[in-house]
């Protein structure tokens, strides 16, 4: 059961925690001791065009500036890629 975080300032306590950590939930989980079943789930990736708003704001391929965002029903989500979604 966990009861609270430790950080470098210290330990914080909590009834709940939520691990946040995504894709990655379960590794956090193990460093911890805990079991944490993930499941992977296909979606749709939709890719626009060139988007005229978006020209000349991030040139990282790596980074996304903006949300993601994600249609839970529809199994959809848009991220940035540069000029695009």
């Amino acid at each position: 059961r966990v009861t609270g975080v430790r950080t470098a300032d210290g330990v914080i306590d909590a009834d709940i925690v939520v691990c946040a950590a995504g894709f990655w939930g379960a590794q956090v989980a193990r460093q911890v001791g805990l079991v944490l079943p993930l499941v992977p789930m296909a979606n749709q990736y939709a890719r626009t065009g060139q988007i005229a708003d978006l020209v000349g704001r991030n040139t990282d391929l790596a980074e996304a500036g903006l949300p993601i965002l994600r249609h839970q029903d529809q199994d959809l989500y848009f991220r940035e890629h540069v000029d695009r979604l």
